[in-house]
């Protein structure tokens, strides 16, 4: 599965802050840097593992804290309707 941002999402920096939103939905979301550095990583051409691998490098943490948080997070964003999922890479 290959996680990608929504073409409705808005992402900006306000001073420190990361914020997110999706036109046309109500709400803006602040992110925190590991889910921004995680949809970052939303880009068609990373697979779930793959995000779960830089995760555990950017972080130095052990696949057993990583693989559970990165799919908690992609389920959150994409109920959110801020990330949608390819079966395979983009062309």
């Amino acid at each position: 599965m290959y996680p990608r941002q929504s073409d409705k999402l808005v992402i900006q920096r306000v001073g420190s802050d990361i914020v997110a939103l999706v036109q046309g939905r109500e709400g803006v979301h602040q992110l925190n840097e590991t889910a921004a550095f995680i949809l970052t990583k939303c880009d068609s051409y990373h697979s779930v593992p793959e995000i779960i691998q830089e995760v555990m490098e950017a972080y130095e943490i052990s696949f057993e804290v990583a693989e559970p948080d990165v799919h908690r997070l992609l389920e959150r964003l994409t109920d959110l309707d801020m990330v949608t999922h390819d079966d395979s890479v983009s062309p």
